[in-house]
């Protein structure tokens, strides 16, 4: 049995838009008390007044008890004035920056080293405002191999980031390398932490490509070595506060992801968000940083008190053995479901008390 005293809090998650929004977004609210909910919707979220409107949407399909932490995208066409506009009004939090052509909807992103000299960034320095990395990159129309994109990144745009901006707050998301995981670890601090998803710490790339490649662990970035994945799970162990639970939970229709070319990146796990992680956490024997990760460094980086609460889990192996109906007609085929029922992930943990 594991007791939480504080709510869980997924730092980083996809909730889309419409059909879909009502479908998956329950489900993190069910374990969760807030979330940093991702702008690379269609249509993004682009100024305040965007992030207003989808905060209305949000609370229409999740109640005003759960707290949508809003973002806005960054683009070469935002102005440090709604920068500064939305976050002075707490209308979003954090701005997110996407390396185009890297992951879903990120075509309109910051191109390459131009962040480094992007007009709104000075104005976050001075607001304690945090700039959130998809930390992979792209440039001058050049693709970098995806497996090198993070290290890349790292090596050309966020070392001279930090030096540039001493003390712009920045959150490397879900990070997928050993060579990420020793960077944090060096230089992780109250103005520099990472997120990490649950599919990161639990697969690595043989299991995207055992029997073939499986378009429903297609994610951005993509799941790489078992050596990276055991950097990520020591990274966790540590029980740092600059290491955060960000599920990435990214939900598609199987239309999109079972494609013959062009499948859909990103895999939904919000239906298991908690258990998962605690899983994960009792493989590596660091149940004792679960709290810490899970549901106190999220808020704290963003400025936010932790909520206090009361959960209970216990071990009880269960399966998810069906896909999610969505308002449309399609379905999103969650993490773990298999149409045979031998060959469905073995959840170890459930939660039995959340008040």
């Amino acid at each position: 049995m594991v007791i939480l005293h504080y709510a869980p809090f997924d730092a980083h998650v996809h909730f889309r838009r419409a059909h879909l929004l009502k479908a998956v977004a329950p489900y993190t609210a069910r374990q969760c008390w807030g979330a940093v909910v991702m702008p690379n919707t269609a249509p993004h979220i682009l100024t305040p007044e965007d992030a207003r409107r989808y905060k209305i949407d949000v609370a229409a399909s999740l109640g005003e008890r759960f707290f949508p932490v809003m973002t806005g995208y960054l683009t070469p066409q935002t102005t440090p004035e709604d920068v500064e506009c939305g976050f002075k009004g707490r209308v979003w939090y954090a701005m997110k920056a996407y390396p185009p052509g890297a992951t879903t909807h990120s075509a309109e992103g910051v191109a390459g080293r131009a962040l480094l000299h992007h007009p709104a960034l000075p104005v976050m320095q001075e607001l304690g405002m945090p700039l959130l990395l998809h930390g992979e990159v792209n440039f001058d129309g050049v693709e970098v191999d995806p497996y090198d994109r993070e290290a890349v990144f790292i090596d050309e745009v966020l070392g001279e980031l930090l030096t540039r901006y001493p003390r712009l707050k920045i959150s490397l998301e879900h990070i997928t390398t050993e060579y990420a995981a020793t960077f944090i670890q060096k230089h992780g601090s109250d103005r520099l932490v990472c997120t990490i998803t649950a599919h990161h710490l639990l697969l690595d790339r043989r299991d995207f490509f055992r029997g073939g490649p499986n378009p429903h662990l297609h994610c951005w970035p993509v799941l790489k070595r078992s050596g990276d994945r055991e950097a990520l799970r020591a990274l966790v162990a540590r029980n740092t506060s600059f290491v955060i639970a960000g599920s990435d939970s990214a939900p598609h229709p199987t239309t999109s992801k079972e494609r013959a070319c062009g499948c859909a990146g990103g895999v939904f796990t919000a239906h298991a968000l908690v258990p998962l992680y605690t899983q994960i956490l009792e493989e590596i024997g660091a149940l004792d940083a679960l709290e810490n990760f899970l549901c106190l460094n999220g808020p704290r980086f963003f400025s936010i008190s932790p909520k206090r609460a009361h959960m209970v889990l216990r071990q009880s192996p269960w399966t998810m053995n069906t896909c999610i109906p969505v308002g449309d007609g399609s379905v999103v085929r969650p993490f773990g479901y298999h149409e045979n029922p031998e060959e469905r992930f073995q959840f170890s943990w459930r939660i039995s008390e959340f008040v």
